[in-house]
């Protein structure tokens, strides 16, 4: 679940950063289009505002296509942490039956230190 928390932070953080600097330059670049198609001809001026709406139907397209690209991509990392998560565990698990001697006898130490500092 943490690993889970921390990725989707990520994404957000790293998808609004990246939208919204391309979102400016791309006004930006727009603007400016226009500017100088207007200082250099009318026609050209003409033929650039005739594809805004293309741009911005193309615009929507790609950005549909992103959100359902993301959105399995999220589900794919949640599986993922999942199945991460359950291995770690067992690892930890596997690791202390193989240590179980040593685990044992490192107890009885510490019990044999507790009986004899109580029968003092």
């Amino acid at each position: 679940m943490p690993s889970q928390i921390g990725e989707n932070f990520f994404i957000i953080t790293e998808s609004i950063g990246e939208k919204y600097s391309n979102m400016i330059f791309s006004f930006a670049t727009l603007i400016a289009g226009v500017a100088i198609s207007f200082y250099r001809g009318a026609d050209f001026a003409g033929v650039c505002a005739a594809f805004i709406p293309i741009m911005f139907i193309l615009i929507a397209v790609f950005g549909a296509r992103v959100k359902v690209t993301t959105a399995e991509k999220m589900e794919v990392m949640k599986k993922l942490g999942g199945v991460i998560e359950e291995s770690l565990c067992a690892i930890r698990l596997i690791s202390s039956f193989a240590n179980e001697k040593k685990e044992t006898e490192k107890f009885r130490k510490l019990s044999e230190n507790v009986k004899n500092v109580a029968h003092r």
